[in-house]
């Protein structure tokens, strides 16, 4: 989410002591992976578990029947699917899950169905390695003084698919266990060295003394006119939302936010799904502020709303596991994600797969593309923040990957802000005058006409 509030709450911080901290989220300080060498030779008897997403069957229906769901005056129009009648029109048939099973099996993995298009299967590093044609290396990132040491696991290139299963895999995913997605979450500059803070001066505002930039909920409802909206009995009551995230939260410090502002919500409204082990304990490392931010913000304007929170490791396989979940779960009416990386980064072989009678390199892109497919044809809607970079990713100094002398004026949009099938939010400038600090010492003034 990218309203901020002026109460991220102390005991968001005093709850991240004393825990062990998760893996962290990539930053620009962060010194390069040193390859410790084979794993199964520095970490042996590894056990690996990989996603497989499987590919979505009658697609030309399965865009016609879309467009005509959300068509008003279309017979369909809003005839939403439950996720089996999704699973047994558009998901992968008996036959070729029995055939995938057995496939895996006789390799040597154990096979479970996870999702409406997703296999797990687990076995030896042995067996992932004679399977997909790649070698699995144990890398190790030294500690910096904002950051812990942390260990992941990579291939040495893009796996490569038996020809027998090839027509039905769109990706494979868990060979690498790399964290890639940082927190779209900026923070207003504060007061430092005597300097003024930003924003300076906000006019236009109602009611409220709080500038942009430190808005609560409650500012919100007065900037954005949804107070009419509470005044007439809707608060999200019967309703669930659902936040996709990559580092977990402690629940009492979205309690202490929305009681701290006065709302009257249910002391047991939130529940936390853990997909894959979850994400760790909280901390700052890894992103909680971020999770805590968005199930304050999304919990305060629907307080009377119930909220579920997916948590799974910060991985590319967590990412779409975590959103597979949410959509096969069909629990929440909408759920938002504030994570993502620039698109293109989905390319680099880490997860890809390559078809050896095309060629052709699949890669997380469209697995989760299938995922929020299926999340539109049950009628979930879906919602992530663009980032402050918009249509220029690359300059975001969390990506942490290139070093450009000044702006690149590259086209790189964040992913999922790049999928077709979820909704894109920004930032958003009111009517009125507003006097922002700059970190030259100069000072920016917005006048926006009403």
């Amino acid at each position: 989410m990218r309203l901020h509030t002026c109460l991220l709450t102390a005991a968001c911080a005093v709850g991240f002591l004393g825990t062990a901290a998760a893996t962290p989220y990539p930053r620009s300080n962060m010194p390069p992976a040193v390859d410790l060498g084979l794993t199964q030779t520095v970490a042996p008897g590894t056990e690996v578990t990989l996603t497989v997403a499987l590919r979505l069957t009658n697609t030309g229906q399965m865009q016609s029947l879309l467009r005509s769901i959300y068509t008003p005056g279309s017979a369909n129009y809003q005839h939403f699917l439950t996720p089996r009648q999704f699973a047994a029109r558009f998901g992968p048939s008996s036959a070729t899950l029995a055939q995938l099973t057995q496939h895996f099996e006789a390799d040597g993995f154990g096979v479970k169905r996870s999702a409406t298009a997703q296999l797990k299967i687990t076995g030896s590093v042995k067996a992932v390695q004679a399977e997909f044609g790649v070698h699995l290396h144990e890398y190790q990132v030294a500690s910096t003084v904002d950051t812990p040491a942390y260990r992941f696991r990579a291939p040495d290139g893009a796996a490569r698919l038996s020809p027998a299963i090839a027509g039905s895999v769109a990706a494979v995913l868990g060979m690498s266990t790399r964290p890639l997605y940082h927190p779209n979450l900026a923070s207003p500059a504060r007061k430092t060295l005597g300097k003024a803070a930003a924003p300076l001066i906000s006019s236009g505002a109602p009611n409220t003394s709080d500038p942009p930039g430190e808005w609560t909920v409650v500012d919100f409802g007065q900037y954005y006119d949804v107070d009419p909206l509470y005044d007439s009995g809707l608060s999200g009551r019967g309703r669930t939302v659902g936040i996709v995230t990559l580092a977990s939260f402690t629940q009492s410090d979205a309690y202490l936010y929305w009681n701290t502002l006065g709302l009257k919500v249910n002391g047991h409204r939130i529940r936390e799904v853990r997909v894959d082990g979850g994400s760790g304990a909280p901390s700052d490392d890894s992103g909680s502020s971020e999770t805590t931010l968005d199930v304050e913000q999304s919990g305060g304007i629907a307080p009377g709303a119930n909220i579920v929170v997916y948590e799974a490791p910060n991985t590319s396989q967590g990412f779409i596991d975590d959103f597979a979940t949410a959509v096969d779960q069909n629990v929440a009416d909408s759920w938002s994600v504030s994570w993502g990386e620039w698109e293109w980064l989905d390319t680099i072989p880490i997860d890809d797969v390559v078809d050896p009678t095309t060629g052709r390199t699949v890669t997380t892109l469209q697995a989760l593309n299938d995922v929020l497919i299926q999340a539109a044809l049950q009628g979930q809607s879906a919602f992530c923040a663009a980032g402050d970079s918009g249509a220029y990713d690359a300059n975001d100094p969390a990506l942490a990957i290139f070093d450009y002398p000044g702006f690149t004026k590259t086209l790189s949009v964040d992913d999922p802000a790049a999928q077709q099938f979820i909704t894109v939010g920004g930032g958003t400038t009111l009517p009125g005058k507003q006097v922002y600090a700059l970190p030259d010492g100069k000072t920016l003034t917005i006048n926006i006409p009403s």
